[in-house]
């Protein structure tokens, strides 16, 4: 852990960093910490938003999802969302409608344009963004598990949360359709892929590329025996 000094709340920060020098957020959920309605949930390239409003009288009231594409660039004028990176100076997370309009996606791109630090503060993993053109700050607590009736609800929406983020350590790994049943499709070393089971030696693994693709590697793949 690398020591950044003292916020202006007086809180000494450490900033949690990768191999590489670079927040993790596939695979991880968070909480937003004043609207507490509010958790987030990140997959590979998408950022699920969740809202759970429980008021009895409002009929649409409830579990609600948005997606959005997050990543990185290293100044604040992205210029597309094909342009978001696995790290840079700046966060974003978007919708493509921000693009269809140059004018507006110059106004949209810099309200979205944050500094994202994570850090712990006693017991706690909090993910602050603080976006300068509002002076806003935002923060989420990083959570292991979603509420139950949440997670209910996206898997009845066909959405894994809450599995493991692996990278691919073998030069060419074989996407199979079951163990055993290979496919044409294969990812290469470097590639993330979310491990949604494990079996036999073999997982089920989810890429999120184009298009989001789901099947079976072996575990030896990702550096597992």
């Amino acid at each position: 852990m690398k020591k950044i000094g003292l916020t202006s709340w007086g809180i000494i920060m450490y900033h949690l960093l990768l191999a590489n020098g670079h927040p993790q957020l596939p695979a991880t959920i968070w909480h937003h910490t004043t609207e507490e309605y509010i958790y987030l949930y990140y997959s590979q390239k998408t950022l699920y938003k969740i809202t759970e409003y429980t008021w009895p009288t409002d009929p649409e009231s409830g579990v609600k999802v948005s997606t959005r594409f997050y990543g990185f660039y290293d100044d604040c004028d992205l210029p597309s969302v094909d342009s978001l990176k696995p790290n840079g100076v700046y966060y974003f997370d978007v919708i493509p409608l921000y693009f269809e309009v140059e004018d507006d996606r110059k106004v949209y791109v810099e309200n979205a344009c944050g500094e994202l630090s994570i850090f712990t503060e006693k017991q706690d993993t909090l993910m602050n963004i603080y976006y300068s053109s509002r002076q806003q700050y935002v923060t989420y607590k990083k959570l292991d598990t979603l509420p139950q009736n949440i997670q209910k609800y996206l898997q009845e929406q066909g959405i894994h949360v809450g599995f493991s983020c692996k990278e691919i350590s073998s030069e060419k790994a074989i996407i199979h359709t079951y163990p055993g049943i290979p496919t044409r499709m294969y990812l290469i070393k470097g590639d993330m892929v979310i491990v949604l089971e494990e079996r036999d030696g073999w997982l089920r693994i989810e890429y999120e590329g184009k298009k989001v693709v789901r099947g079976w590697i072996k575990k030896q793949d990702v550096g597992g025996e």
